[in-house]
Formats: C-alpha cells, structure tokens, sequence
C-alpha cells in the first residue's frame, strides 16, 4: 500500500483502565474478553505473572500488568465485578491481563498519536500516547511485553 493512502487510517483498540490509568491494545491482538476465573497460583514465578487459568482446557498464562507497566497499586481499583481478563493470542502464545474494568472499542487516528521518545517513556512497553478529548490513552506494545515475558522465562 502506497504511504500516502495509509496516512490517515484509523485503527481499532481494546480500551480498559488499571489503576487510575486508560490504556489500549490493538483489537486484532486481542482473542477474547472473559469474567475472571480462579487463577492458580504457580510457585517459583517473578512479580509478572499472576498464575494460570483453564480456558476450555488450555492453560493460560495470567500477566500481571500493574507490575510490568509499573503501575501504581496504592490506587482504588474498579469492584471486583468489573474486573475482565483479555485474552491475547500474539505470535501463537497465548496469555491473558487483568484489567479493573473495560471501557470498550474505539478508533483512533495514528497519525494524530504521540510516539513516546525511547528515552522520555516512563514505561518501555508503550507504543504511543493518544489524546482523545481530555483523555490520555498509552497504546501497549503486546509483542515487546510477550517478547520480554520469553527471555525472562529462558534466562
């Protein structure tokens, strides 16, 4: 596709809170949104993974994202019936977040984003900042956050 006619073009995200925060994936990463199940605790493993749910029989790895996006866990969290978990099929690895509640589907304008300079991002799994209305949404970057979950997982 010629560059010219690919600027402009908006694109679907998956928006949700952690914390106080609104963040976004990109739809097609996304496989599904479902209701918390029991997440089994798995011993051994750092502060980024939270456990492992059964999902029709597949195990799936459960992310901790406050940890890995550094979010702060002093702030409130949304009722416990408005937490989701986004299950995520990146590169054929399966895994799932938690996220405090679900905002919905939106389009945004990747050209109207504000690309995070590698040494000003707060957070290294960020692909951009969107402004929408008085809204700041941080565009997470699932194949840097996958990537860095294989070399810890192989280290």
């Amino acid at each position: 596709m010629d560059k010219t006619k690919a600027r402009g073009l908006k694109e679907q995200f998956i928006t949700f809170e952690i914390g106080t925060e609104i963040y976004g994936i990109e739809l097609r990463d996304s496989k599904e949104i479902i209701l918390p199940p029991e997440i089994k605790n798995v011993p051994n493993t750092g502060d980024d993974i939270i456990g492992v749910i059964n999902l029709r029989g597949r195990v799936v790895p459960i992310l901790n994202f406050k940890y890995i996006l550094n979010v702060d866990t002093n702030t409130q969290s949304a009722k416990k019936n408005e937490k989701r978990i986004i299950i995520t099929n990146i590169e054929g690895v399966l895994a799932g977040f938690v996220v405090d509640e679900m905002q919905g589907v939106i389009n945004l304008d990747s050209d109207k984003a504000k690309t995070q300079d590698e040494e000003k991002r707060k957070e290294k799994h960020l692909k951009w900042i969107s402004a929408e209305g008085d809204t700041l949404i941080s565009i997470i970057d699932l194949r840097s956050v996958i990537e860095s979950q294989k070399e810890v997982a192989y280290d």
